[in-house]
């Protein structure tokens, strides 16, 4: 977010990475495909698969832990204002997660994320 405000977070208790979607997380992970990120296996109601990938930026800093993110905002913000980010990317598994990882991770690395 360009400016934080109460209820627009980064990282709050009504915030989802899922939004309003009613998949489940089937399975969770620490990853590093281009530093620390988190990877969720999601399972839709109509029982497809899909791989998320997400992580925090604080400034420069990259994290794949909340509590890491907001210390480091809330240091940083003492000297200015740090913009604060999360990027997450989803695609569907199409019967095979392992193709879905490599497609996220020829991403991740195209975009210089």
């Amino acid at each position: 977010y360009a400016s934080q405000r109460q209820g627009k977070e980064l990282i709050g208790y009504r915030n989802s990475i899922l939004g309003t979607s009613t998949a489940k997380i089937i399975a969770h992970k620490r990853i590093a495909p281009q530093g620390p990120a988190t990877e969720l296996l999601l399972v839709s109601e109509s029982g497809e698969e899909s791989v998320l990938w997400y992580f925090y930026r604080v400034g420069a800093m990259q994290t794949n832990r909340d509590y890491v993110a907001q210390t480091w905002y809330a240091a940083s913000s003492l000297a200015s204002a740090p913009l604060s980010s999360i990027v997450a990317l989803r695609t569907a598994c199409a019967g095979d997660c392992g193709a879905a990882r490599a497609a996220l991770h020829e991403f991740i690395q195209a975009a210089h994320l």
